[in-house]
């Protein structure tokens, strides 16, 4: 049996010749049928090994939803001859992996109160045979959790995640916390992330906010750069929400600690002074706003980020205007627009909305600014983020003096 796991463990890593992989783990299932009734836990840890492989090696055949399905289905028997060779009442973790496995395919067939029933089934093994607090069950609890956020279901997913969070402030304390543990708090602090994705992508702020602060808090305590990820979305959670002293006080402390681990220049810092520029003109800080703007545009332009350069010029230049420095506006502006085409439509229209704003505030060549406006209004009927700018092209181009001739 251990040649038979090996082989099935060779045919997850040879993707590079299918076929042959194919053939390994024909072998080592035709060797799990033969000797299960000897060594039935070994033969069904085989099998699961078997759908596990099974779904590896059929992604790059599987293109179609239908074939997708096809591969569920032969993994999920594969599973199911695993769990016939366990006895009703079972004394090992097999029975736990195999549960796991099956509530992964259930869900991924859109079967979710299968999926929910196997998940309560496993937790529930693992509780009895390991205790609650054992840190197995906080792993397959946050497995759990992050199986449930991946499909989007924040409800199904936060009382797992609360018991892997339960399991692991009990033991955090502990002179002899098993070693697996910060690594453990670390994915869950991204599934929280996850769920608090999820309910602000579903308009739930109330509940989206308190998970992302958690997320960050939890990142951030244990020195992990991933708190900037969630810094960033509870920052335009708060902006959405039009509260960007909120959202200034959630960077200026991401900032701070970001710069203790990473030089001043370092590209991820970029979307921090991105996000910070557009909270403090929001607040009407213009000057510390431009300073962190100026700031977002030469980070993003060394690191090649073509689109977020342009979007940080544009926001750069819209600023100057607003303290009155439209020429430096234009100075901005003036890098981007002949650059190499973005592939963001917003980053196309909006350096040219500013632009022209700040040829009307200096009263200079307003048929140039008309021309960038109606070039920033067709870039922006192509859909996306533009899309958000056609009220304010609109705006200034009826405000503008009608072109002689009528025209």
């Amino acid at each position: 049996m251990l040649a038979s796991a090996a082989l099935v463990q060779r045919a997850s890593e040879q993707l590079r010749d299918p076929d042959a992989a194919r053939r390994a783990l024909a072998q080592a299932l035709d060797d799990a049928a033969r000797l299960g009734a000897g060594a039935p836990e070994a033969a069904a840890m085989v099998y699961l090994a078997g759908a596990r492989a099974e779904e590896v090696l059929s992604m790059s055949r599987a293109s179609s939803s239908e074939a997708s399905t096809r591969v569920e289905e032969v993994s999920l028997a594969l599973v199911a001859k695993a769990m016939s060779l366990l006895p009703e009442t079972p004394t090992s973790a097999t029975l736990i992996a195999a549960l796991e496995q099956r509530a992964v395919l259930q869900l991924a067939m859109g079967r979710r109160g299968d999926a929910r029933a196997d998940v309560a089934a496993l937790l529930q093994l693992a509780r009895g045979l390991m205790g609650d607090d054992h840190p197995r069950v906080a792993r397959l609890a946050a497995n759990a959790a992050l199986m449930w956020s991946r499909a989007w279901q924040p409800d199904a997913a936060l009382p797992h995640l609360r018991e892997a969070e339960r399991v692991l402030a009990r033991h955090a304390a502990s002179p002899i916390a098993p070693p697996e543990l910060p690594m453990l708090g670390l994915e869950l602090a991204a599934i929280r992330r996850a769920l608090g994705l999820a309910h602000l992508e579903a308009g739930e702020r109330a509940l989206g906010v308190p998970l992302l602060t958690a997320a960050r808090a939890a990142s951030a305590s244990a020195g992990d750069s991933s708190s900037l990820e969630s810094a960033t979305a509870l920052a335009l959670a708060h902006l959405d929400a039009h509260r960007p002293a909120d959202a200034r006080a959630v960077l200026q402390a991401e900032l701070a600690a970001q710069l203790t681990s990473l030089p001043p220049d370092h590209a991820e810092l970029a979307v921090v002074h991105y996000n910070l520029a557009v909270a403090l003109r929001e607040l009407g800080q213009l000057a510390p706003a431009a300073d962190h703007a100026a700031r977002a545009v030469a980070l993003y332009q060394a690191a090649g980020q073509a689109d977020l350069h342009r979007l940080a010029v544009a926001l750069a230049s819209q600023i100057a205007v607003r303290r009155g420095q439209p020429e430096l506006a234009l100075q901005w502006t003036a890098e981007v627009l002949h650059s190499p085409s973005a592939s963001d439509p917003l980053a196309l229209a909006w350096p040219r909305l500013e632009r022209a704003r700040a040829l009307i505030a200096l009263e200079r060549d307003l048929p140039e600014a008309r021309r960038l406006l109606l070039e920033a209004l067709q870039i922006s009927q192509i859909g996306g983020n533009a899309g958000a700018r056609r009220a304010e092209i609109e705006q200034l181009l009826h405000a503008l003096p009608a072109p002689k001739g009528g025209k």
